[in-house]
């Protein structure tokens, strides 16, 4: 692949579009825009006709569920996962996982860039999280939680012998739980090991 890489863009909502159009014309050497969509079958018809090399696409969309999609129109290779609203220092992190992949799209380069992307958080010693019971504090081990799960207000975090509530955002656990959480949702981060 030659960069710029030649990209289209898919989602549902026009403001969507048209923000992220303008944040990508930041990194003219990484992206020319060929093309938006704004659904699954106008996404379809782009892709087959245009051959893009990079997609940003909308996960939740009317009618289409965007992985799904992506696994079963053409082979693919997630490079990353950004949440809603994209922000201009967000995405250079993105454009620096893209400079990975220039000059080699082999499986053995992407195999080693998606490991790069899932240990490049710093080595992190967290190895339990604190929760709050009535008056009483406690401690949950990490290596027992399943999953935490964003709300308007709190985080819940599921074990296996139960649910409890912790104040600290998505964005302030990412930053410091242990590699083998990764966030798949904006309101989700998993534990891998389950």
């Amino acid at each position: 692949m030659n960069l710029p890489y030649r990209t289209i863009i898919i989602d549902d909502e026009l403001l969507a579009r048209e923000r992220l159009s303008e944040l990508v014309t930041h990194f003219p050497e990484s992206f020319k825009i060929i093309a938006t969509a704004k659904n699954g079958k106008e996404a379809k018809e782009k892709i087959n006709q245009l051959h893009p090399d990079l997609i940003f696409l909308d996960i939740e969309m009317p009618g289409l569920n965007g992985f799904e999609y992506a696994l079963q129109a053409f082979e693919t290779h997630s490079i990353d996962y950004l949440v809603k609203p994209v922000r201009l220092e967000r995405l250079e992190k993105t454009v620096e996982k893209l400079r990975l992949f220039k000059g080699d799209n082999t499986s053995l380069k992407l195999l080693e860039a998606i490991k790069e992307m899932a240990t490049e958080k710093e080595a992190k010693k967290m190895t339990s999280i604190t929760v709050k019971k009535g008056e009483k504090l406690f401690f949950v081990k990490l290596e027992e939680v399943i999953y935490f799960e964003a709300d308007t207000k709190y985080v819940s975090i599921y074990t296996n012998s139960g649910n409890h509530l912790t104040e600290q955002s998505l964005a302030q656990l990412e930053e410091k739980l242990p590699d083998y959480f990764l966030r798949v949702h904006r309101s989700i981060i998993m534990n891998t090991n389950y």
